[in-house]
């Protein structure tokens, strides 16, 4: 008997068979009533509850309820079969009678019918129906097998069986293969019973639910049990389950499908029992230990087992879910990352709880999303999933952002996605964008990963101005960034605009998202419209978009109430952004604009706005204004808002203001106003402004009580150059429109200035500006430096303006003429500027400019400010020289960035107006007189500066078709010619950035001339030019010698043509004859002379050659191998070829014309040899040795007259193309040329089958691959060459090092090389060709 702790919590379950007879239905009788009516009874409990109480009364009355319920034991197999097996039976009897009765049709059946039933079936089931027949059966068949196997163990089961109690009640055995014993019989050798919950084998199928009723047995508080949980989600409760019983006796509920083996065992006690044997080492499966001690790992199936389900056995059918799965090879994990965007560790990812959030995706045993995961669930059609994603992918985008800027930190876990960030940026931006216009939550979270992967992925650009930033990612300290940019394209302009510049104009209007994902997405556009001027004009012409944008972040409530949003500064800079893009975008911009009158009604001190607020405001107005006016544009503001300009004025040069940038602001634009006045013409529409108005106003009165509030300190130095800037802007417009040329005012001027700069805090800042600027570019003495910070770059450009303003309003001091003037207009450290500008011309940072990334280029123009305004200094001192202002004239030019274009204009007629017949009788040089009696170098000028002016007409024929306007940047310091003609106020991207002019700017005439059928210069020449072609190859060759001289003579050789580009522009005067440019314009009317035979050209092109041919070069005679990138003339050739047209057309046309009209000029045929050098492809070689041999018999150029620069660079390495070394022995041999060749083409032909013979001369290592040639060589040359030919090549040595051997030194061979090559040639030839090479090599000549 069961003690009372061990009563089982659920008795046993009864079902009663239905009645056999049922009784008719009967009319319900009214108990109590005799009226008819129903008895009132008293509402105190519900029907419900009266109804529950009448069934349980009389069912307690029917059937008391026995306090301990009897004991389920499991019968015998050979009792009777249950319900459920007598299902199985019948169903295995069916289906062999149908079985049976279907092969008895078949048999019956002919074989036309038969094929007839097998079609049908087919168009019924498909073809594949019997391969699915076929499938089901070996089905069927395999579980038949694993019946009887079953069948056999549970014999083996029936001899442990207990004898069975009188009182228990017969239910079907279950096979003892799935009896597993449970951690209660491990342990104290009972068995728990059933769960409560779960459905017992021995309940009966009958249909009718009715009868069946359920006994339960008493319970008292002490038969129930709470286990310890852990649920998959904190908010279940622990659940309430039965203790272990003390019963040995398990009900299972179906056969177990696990991987242990079954074995019988003993455990000790005198009777078996069964448990499952070991898994091997092999299995996938982990399961703990059953005759562990200990309990199971937390967290483990079988500690899950026990905590809810203690009453089932360990591998229970109904316990597959909860076994372990085979987990991931963790030695290729895939990156998984939390909901914070953080990677998760591979070891971590499999051991997290459910419950974290982290497995809503297909690998459901991981933790955390893949990037795969997250990018396709931010396709979610559920609003909310959607958005946790977005967070994710919005944070990893910040996490590799700073991973490429080399934090570390942010980089931990992460590594292996180096190398893909532009991808993955890419497909984030479109992720967001896809995303953007849903509301809510939502939407915030996709307008936050386009600022992650727009604007936070290079924040540190969001303050650059004045250069496009497309297509020049910023280097980054990465230690893998080789690769990263923009090969894959650019990520900025995936942005599908067509699709997100309507969406944000949507947006904007609705204003319906969170003010934070406003301001985010308004630095979207204004990162946009910093990446490229294409995409800020497609923002300015967006419908709506910039009217929405007022109307949300400007035009706001004023007086603003507590709650309303305040206006925001980042606005208005967008607005300056897409003004500087585009003379275009600012002119749309200006009605717009108006709406900002509101911030220059009241001065900051008096705005409803907080003062920071309203002086960040007016600041970024007033910039806009001089943005506008840097175009000529808004000018008559300063007239429609004199009054509150007025107000302004007076507070900003009060000490009650203390902002730096608003005073330089406001000077700045005072400074534009004043230049648009200067020449009201330039402005549009013209007159907005003029010279009187601004004289009236005073405003250079308000300029000079400035200088008394600012300091020397750096912070002021922008304010500075603001200042004199401005008051330079006054002093050159009052030269044309002030009275006597501006005397009055510039000596107003010079009373101010001359002790400010004297002694005052004026001296100290330039003073301060020289030494910093040549302090930091010392500190990057290899040219930009990545690795310094945007405030290093910072400081030298305000450096640079300063030093550029200050000199500027010294040349404005001075009068019109161009004379030393009597005395300087105040005091500057001309020798420390002289220095300086020499320094920074020729520093790497200015040489390379292509290199420079975009955003850093701005940097660059006023460094070339400072240069360009110190040349023109320079030619007021008395100390400077013709020559020495040609160099500083010429190379400044070269330093000119777009933008510049008035400036170099200006330089340009300064060296044209500076060469003249004085300066060449300094240099001892005699020109032809035909040079000046038609006009010299003035002639020159439309060729040298049509590229630095726009023009109307195109490059089509008789001007049918016109080009599209030329970009034309805004110089960094606006002129009044500048003002129309601005297109832009930004330099370009990298693929349309240079400087205005190469080392061989002075021959630019040649380009027009060769191109006189296409080139619109000649469309566009003055009415008065008349010059003929001669006239201009003669202009032009003097102009590129004198330039290369005077930089030759003042140690500028840097910037000198090299010898490629010397001897590349001889090539064109050349090529004037091929019928590129036939027939020039000249009003002579003349015949016309080939323009190289012309005795001035050939003395010019004679002297530019000159110094680079082998006899002139330092290096020339050198015996050594060299190679200079400088001297390739693949590389000089590109610039004017394109890279449409390699080099070696051009050489091809050019041997072509040599051959058709040179008759042997002896200039024309030197030009034909550079290409024959071994650094050239031995394509060259091969068309003047092979295809063209017969030309080089009228090329008698001697060594000494070769352009190179370096003999050994045409010796070594010795040729070894079979056809180019066949050819050169036929030329030796005479079948070649038509007569023999000579000089330097017979020294080569000479040395390279020489070399290619003799062991003594070859390069590479001795093999029987090069004696056989050799002796095939030598074979050949003796067969069928004169006896001086055989002579010079069996006598031929060379050096590889030193002064190379020229003829006829070179053909007298030492008597010990002699013997060593006569030794080598009786070693295999035969005796007629050793007594001919013993005459050659032996003590005497063969006669």
């Amino acid at each position: 008997m069961m003690s009372e702790r061990d009563k089982p919590l659920v008795g046993s379950i009864f079902e009663r068979k239905p009645s056999s007879s049922t009784s008719a239905p009967s009319v319900p009788q009214l108990i109590g009533s005799t009226t008819g009516f129903p008895t009132a009874q008293h509402r105190s409990k519900s029907v419900f509850a009266r109804n529950r109480e009448a069934e349980q009364h009389q069912f307690t009355a029917r059937s008391p309820r026995s306090a301990e319920p009897p004991i389920v034991q499991t019968a015998s197999r050979m009792q009777e079969l249950g319900p459920s097996e007598k299902r199985d039976s019948d169903t295995d009897d069916w289906r062999t009678r149908m079985s049976e009765e279907n092969e008895r049709l078949v048999a019956a059946m002919t074989e036309e019918e038969r094929e007839e039933g097998r079609r049908e079936i087919e168009e019924k089931f498909g073809n594949n129906i019997g391969e699915l027949l076929r499938r089901a059966r070996m089905a069927r068949e395999a579980d038949e097998k694993k019946l009887k196997k079953a069948a056999t163990v549970a014999s083996l089961e029936s001899d442990l069986v207990h004898p069975l109690p009188d009182n228990t009640i017969h239910t079907p055995s279950v096979p003892p293969a799935l009896r597993i014993l449970a951690p209660g019989e491990l342990s104290s050798g009972a068995l728990s019973p059933p769960p409560i919950l779960s459905t017992s084998s021995t309940r009966p199928s009958t249909p009718a639910r009715a009868n069946r009723k359920l006994r339960f047995a008493d319970v008292t508080p002490n038969d129930v049990h709470i286990y310890e949980s852990a649920p998959p989600s904190p908010r279940k409760t622990p659940l309430a389950l039965p203790p272990s019983s003390g019963d040995d006796l398990v009900v299972s509920l179906g056969q177990w499908k696990g991987h242990a083996p079954i074995s019988i065992q003993s455990s000790g006690s005198s009777e078996p029992h069964l448990s499952a044997a070991p898994l091997n080492k092999d299995s996938s499966v982990t399961l703990p230990s059953l005759t562990s001690e200990g309990p199971p790992e937390e967290g483990t199936p079988e500690d899950i087992r026990r905590r809810f389900f203690p009453s089932l056995p360990t591998g229970d059918p109904s316990l597959v879910w909860i076994e372990s799965t085979p987990l991931p090879d963790l030695t290729k994990p895939s990156l998984r990352f939390d909901l914070n965007g953080a990677p998760i560790p591979p070891t971590l990812s499999a051991t997290l709880p459910t419950h974290l959030g982290l497995h809503h995706h297909a690998e459901g045993a991981r933790a955390g999303y893949t990037l795969d995961d997250i990018f396709l669930l931010v396709r979610s059609t559920v609003p909310a999933q959607r958005a946790a994603m977005l967070g994710i992918l919005a944070r990893i985008v910040r996490r590799l952002a700073r991973m490429r800027h080399g934090i570390s930190r942010d980089a931990e876990g992460i590594e292996e996605l180096r190398g893909r960030e532009e991808e993955l940026r890419k497909r984030a931006i479109a992720m967001g964008a896809e995303a953007m216009s849903e509301r809510g939550s939502l939407g915030s979270r996709a307008v936050e990963v386009l600022w992650e992967a727009l604007v936070g992925w290079d924040e540190e650009l969001m303050d650059v101005d004045g250069a496009e930033l497309q297509g020049d990612p910023p280097q980054v300290a990465s230690p893998d960034q080789g690769g990263e940019s923009d090969v894959m394209g650019d990520a900025v302009s995936y942005l599908p605009l067509q699709f997100f510049l309507p969406q944000t104009a949507t947006i904007f209007g609705a204003a319906d998202l969170p003010r934070l994902s406003l301001v985010q997405l308004l630095a979207v556009l204004q990162r946009l419209a910093m990446h490229s001027n294409a995409i800020a004009d497609a923002i300015t012409n967006s419908p709506s978009l910039i009217a929405n944008l007022l109307h949300v972040f400007i035009l706001t409530s004023i007086p603003p109430s507590e709650h309303a949003p305040l206006p925001v500064p980042a606005a208005i800079r967008l607005l300056i952004t897409l003004a500087s893009a585009s003379r275009a975008s600012a002119s749309k911009l200006l009605d717009p604009a108006d709406a900002l009158l509101r911030f220059l009604i009241s001065p900051p001190n008096s705005s409803p706005y907080s003062l920071s607020l309203a002086t960040t405001l007016l600041t970024h107005t007033l910039n806009l204004y001089s943005t506008f006016a840097r175009y000529g544009l808004y000018a008559h503001i300063a007239t429609t808002a004199r009054e509150p300009l007025t107000r302004l004025s007076s507070y900003i040069f009060s000490l009650e203001c203390d902002s730096r940038p608003l005073l330089a602001a406001y000077i700045s634009l005072l400074g534009a106003w004043t230049t648009c006045a200067s020449d009201p013409h330039q402005t549009t529409p013209p007159h907005e402004i003029l010279w009187s108005q601004i004289s009236g106003w005073g405003w250079i009165s308000n300029l000079a009580t400035v200088a008394r509030k600012l300091k020397q300190e750096h912070a002021d130095w922008g304010t500075w150059a603001a200042l004199w800037n401005a008051e330079a802007a006054w002093l050159e417009g009052a030269r044309h429109n002030g009275v006597r040329g501006g005397v009055e005012e510039r000596e107003g001027s010079l009373a101010r200035l001359r002790p400010a700069f004297a002694g005052g805090a004026e001296k100290e800042v330039v003073l301060s500006a020289i030494t910093s600027l040549k302090r930091m570019l010392s500190e990057i003495p290899m040219g930009y430096d990545s690795d310094k910070s945007p405030g290093f770059y910072g400081e030298m450009n305000e450096s640079a303006l300063v030093l550029s303003a200050v000199i500027r309003l010294w040349l404005a001091c001075l009068p019109l003429d161009k004379k030393p003037p009597p005395e300087t207009p105040f005091q500057l450290p001309f020798s420390l500027l002289g220095m300086l500008a020499i320094f920074s011309v020729t520093h790497p940072f200015l040489s390379r400019p292509s290199s420079i990334p975009s955003y850093t280029r701005p940097l660059l123009r006023p460094l070339v400010s400072f240069i360009a305004n110190f040349v023109l200094l320079s030619r007021r001192l008395p100390n400077t020289t013709s020559g020495l202002w040609l160099a500083q004239l010429s190379v400044t030019l070269m330093r000119f960035l777009p933008g510049d274009e008035d400036a170099a204009r200006d330089m340009l007629d300064a060296i044209i107006g500076l060469v003249d017949e004085r300066c060449l009788n300094d240099y001892g040089w005699s020109v032809p007189s035909e040079v000046w009696s038609r006009g010299g170098l003035r002639i020159l000028a439309p060729f040298l500066t049509f590229d630095l002016t726009p023009h109307a007409n195109g490059a089509g024929s008789d001007g049918e078709d016109e080009e599209a306007p030329r970009v034309r940047v805004a110089p960094l310091i606006p002129t009044p010619h500048s003002l129309k003609l601005a297109t832009t106020q930004r330099l370009p991207s990298l693929s349309g950035f240079s400087f205005l002019f190469a080392r061989d700017w002075s021959l630019l005439p040649l380009d027009h001339l060769l191109r006189s059928g296409t080139s619109p210069v000649w469309r566009n020449l003055p009415g008065d030019w008349d010059a003929s072609e001669t006239d201009v190859v003669r202009a032009t060759l003097l102009l590129a010698r004198i330039v290369r001289e005077s930089m030759l003579a003042n140690g500028t050789p840097e910037f000198a043509m090299t010898r490629a580009e010397v001897t590349f522009s001889c090539m064109k005067v050349f090529m004037l004859e091929h019928g590129q440019a036939q027939g020039a314009p000249s009003a002579s009317g003349e015949d016309r002379e080939e323009v190289f035979r012309d005795g001035a050209v050939g003395e010019l092109m004679e002297a530019l050659l000159l110094p680079f041919t082998l006899v002139a070069s330092s290096n020339g005679l050198s015996a050594s191998a060299t190679s200079d990138e400088q001297d390739n003339l693949e590389l000089a050739a590109a610039r004017f070829l394109g890279s449409g047209t390699p080099f070696y057309q051009f050489y091809t046309d050019f041997v072509a014309l040599y051959d058709a009209i040179s008759f042997g000029h002896p200039l024309f045929s030197a030009l034909l040899l550079p290409p024959l050098s071994q650094n050239y492809a031995p394509d060259y070689r091969k068309l003047l040795y092979d295809d063209t041999a017969h030309v080089l018999g009228t090329v008698r150029t001697p060594v000494e007259r070769v352009i190179g620069g370096a003999a050994g660079g045409f010796l070594w390495p010795v040729e070894n193309v079979p056809q180019v070394v066949g050819a050169q022995l036929s030329l030796l041999v005479g079948r070649r040329a038509r007569v023999p060749i000579e000089g330097f083409v017979r020294w080569m032909a000479v040395h390279h089958i020489a070399a290619n013979v003799w062991p003594d001369l070859r390069e590479d290592p001795p093999s029987s691959i090069a004696d056989e040639r050799g002796r095939k060589l030598l074979e050949a040359l003796v067969n069928q060459g004169e006896y001086a030919v055989v002579r010079e090549v069996t006598l031929y040595w060379q050096r590889r090092e030193g002064r190379v051997v020229l003829p006829p030194v070179c053909f007298d061979l030492k008597p010990v090389r002699r013997r060593n090559r006569l030794d080598w040639v009786r070693f295999w030839a035969k005796s007629d060709l050793v007594q001919r090479m013993q005459g050659l090599l032996g003590a005497g000549d063969l006669e």
